[in-house]
């Protein structure tokens, strides 16, 4: 009987080791996926700045000019809708 008992634990103690194992490399391999990034200059962050500001500039830019031809076209449709509400109240 004690035969079977130490051959239980023995196979426990197996099986534990294999899943301790097998979690310390499971939790050891993110840790190498690990890249050392490049060092970046300040000069070049301030470059990529300027860049970014520009980039931002040239879109609000073309953003104002949409929008004023946008107010501009509308107006022009509501003063035609006004026109034609004119005639219609006119003509009654």
């Amino acid at each position: 009987m004690w035969h079977h008992v130490t051959e239980l634990t023995g196979n426990l103690d197996k099986k534990m080791r294999t899943i301790i194992l097998l979690l310390s490399i499971m939790l050891a391999l993110p840790a190498a996926a690990v890249d050392v990034a490049p060092r970046i200059s300040d000069r070049e962050i301030i470059e990529s700045l300027a860049e970014i500001k520009a980039g931002q500039k040239s879109l609000e830019d073309k953003m104002d000019v949409r929008f004023t031809a946008m107010q501009k076209q509308m107006e022009t449709r509501f003063t035609a809708m006004q026109e034609q509400m004119d005639i219609r109240f006119t003509a009654m």
